[in-house]
């Protein structure tokens, strides 16, 4: 399948798709949730591996005026 067909199945243009294939920008959130259901494969099969996937909690980053200690739960999934 061409970077033709697969940019017009997503509604993107082929110069997106082609940059994204070289490693010169990045899907957004939509496109990769569009990308895995078009390939079939999980979202995760799509990140490259060196890009860290855990979520920071506030607690691990300091900041004077953060009154605000609601707690994130890297765990918590999504459903799109």
């Amino acid at each position: 399948m061409s970077q033709e067909e697969v940019a017009q199945a997503l509604h993107i243009s082929r110069q997106s798709l082609s940059k994204w294939e070289n490693q010169r920008g990045n899907p957004d959130l939509e496109n990769l949730v569009a990308l895995s259901k078009f390939y079939g494969v999980p979202i995760n099969a799509l990140i490259d591996e060196t890009i860290p996937t855990e979520c920071t909690a506030p607690d691990d980053v300091p900041d004077q005026n953060n009154t605000d200690k609601t707690s994130y739960d890297p765990n918590l999934m999504i459903q799109i």
